[in-house]
């Protein structure tokens, strides 16, 4: 089925007059079609300016690090820097929704970051689980009956992050990713690069507990883009690219 941007322009009587106008302004107006996208972007705007949750759910994450009524606060949001914090407090240092920079994230963006994993992830959907894990055996199982080169990564992760899940699912996990994409002996089309504990990573590679700085996000590129330059080379012939970089990925599976 068409979406409607998508049909050629017709005032259909199956339709209401007012889904008619709005399919007319559609094919009249770039931005109008686009006002979902202009919505959003406008919104968070609108919130970066004022300091303000762009969700309930972003609200209720920051409410589960707000101190106790009458504490000293642990931690403070983009622009509110009025706030009298105790020694203790500021060590947590501050929070600044919608700001992006490249430096080491404080203390009170790691708390963030701990509690929002917290809220996605417990807990354990045991019955998601084995539906997730089929699709990625279905996906294994197209790409190499279409010949299609596929790249796995187990990324990278602080134990903070990981402390996150019980001890015993991430075994389950760890085990059963392996299982699935460590490539078999004929398969050439499925590379699998396994950086879940690599100790080449540093905490200071880390903005927050999951995700990377400039630091991490170069050492991962260079852990990658050779076994992707591997996996090309085996598909396209070595004149196809800068076989230099290939060797590098032999340690890798």
């Amino acid at each position: 089925m068409l979406a409607k941007h998508q049909e050629p322009f017709a005032w259909r009587l199956d339709r209401s007059t007012t889904e008619n106008l709005d399919i007319t302004a559609e094919k009249l107006s770039l931005f109008y079609s686009m006002k979902g996208e202009l919505h959003d972007c406008l919104v968070k705007m609108a919130c970066d300016n004022l300091h303000h949750p762009a969700s309930v759910y972003q609200a209720t994450l920051l409410a589960k690090l707000a101190p106790p009524p009458g504490a000293a606060l642990d931690c403070e949001t983009k622009g509110d820097t009025s706030a009298k914090t105790s020694g203790a407090a500021k060590s947590k240092g501050t929070i600044k929704l919608g700001h992006i920079d490249d430096a080491v994230g404080t203390e009170a963006m790691k708390d963030y970051s701990v509690n929002e994993y917290k809220g996605r992830y417990l807990p354990i959907n045991k019955k998601k689980w084995p539906v997730e894990v089929d699709c990625l055996k279905q996906i294994i199982a197209y790409c190499q009956d279409k010949k299609i080169p596929l790249v796995i990564v187990n990324m990278p992760l602080t134990q903070r992050n990981l402390a996150v899940l019980p001890q015993d699912f991430r075994d389950q996990y760890e085990k059963t990713i392996k299982s699935i994409c460590t490539p078999k002996p004929g398969d050439t089309n499925l590379s699998f690069i396994d950086l879940r504990n690599d100790t080449r990573f540093a905490l200071s590679d880390f903005r927050d507990t999951v995700h990377m700085r400039s630091s991490g996000g170069t050492k991962l590129a260079d852990l990658i883009a050779p076994v992707v330059v591997s996996q090309i080379s085996r598909n396209n012939g070595e004149e196809a690219v800068n076989t230099r970089f290939a060797s590098k990925a032999d340690h890798l599976n």
